[in-house]
């Protein structure tokens, strides 16, 4: 058996978990410190980090440059 660690939901599979946690991460909870709306997926971090602001969660890391040779 396989749990939601958002909602705790039991699945039969990880594939079925798997599929769960693409909807159920992506909703959103309101933060109780600061009020904001906060993809599941993203508030423990946003929590832990006094309200870390969404930016710097959302923000997908740079590539590195490559160097001409």
């Amino acid at each position: 058996m396989f749990r939601c660690a958002f909602c705790s939901e039991i699945f039969r599979s990880d594939v079925e978990l798997g599929e769960h946690l693409m909807l159920c991460g992506n909703k959103t909870d309101q933060c109780p410190y600061c009020y904001q709306y906060i993809r599941r997926s993203h508030f423990t971090y946003h929590y832990e980090n006094n309200c870390a602001p969404v930016e710097d969660i959302e923000t997908p890391p740079q590539r590195p440059k490559h160097q001409a040779m």
